[in-house]
């Protein structure tokens, strides 16, 4: 139970320059490069449909309405966090030009 924080201590204490680990993805020193292929943003898509079907059978009364139920609410997730990824995008954008 204790050996995952005591490792982490470890690697907290280490230079990462000096001493490189043998395996390449260490926790908050060195992540895990995630925008670097165009892969992981389609993961979304199977998250916000196991959202939405998870809640939806919780909260509809039968189970016949879960499918159609399930189906808009990931549309409703997935055009949310696009207007939030195109809102975001635009923020930076416009203080990368303030800054420039």
């Amino acid at each position: 139970m204790f050996a995952p924080l005591a490792a982490a201590a470890l690697l907290a204490q280490a230079d990462p320059a000096s001493n490189p680990p043998a395996f390449h993805y260490v926790p908050f020193l060195k992540p895990l490069p995630v925008w670097g292929d165009r892969a992981w943003p389609w993961l979304l898509l199977p998250l916000c449909v196991a959202v939405a079907v998870v809640y939806k059978s919780i909260k509809c009364r039968t189970v016949r309405q879960v499918p159609k139920e399930a189906a808009l609410l990931t549309v409703w997730i997935v055009a949310g966090m696009l207007i939030a990824a195109v809102v975001l995008a635009a923020i930076v954008e416009g203080l990368e030009r303030a800054n420039s």
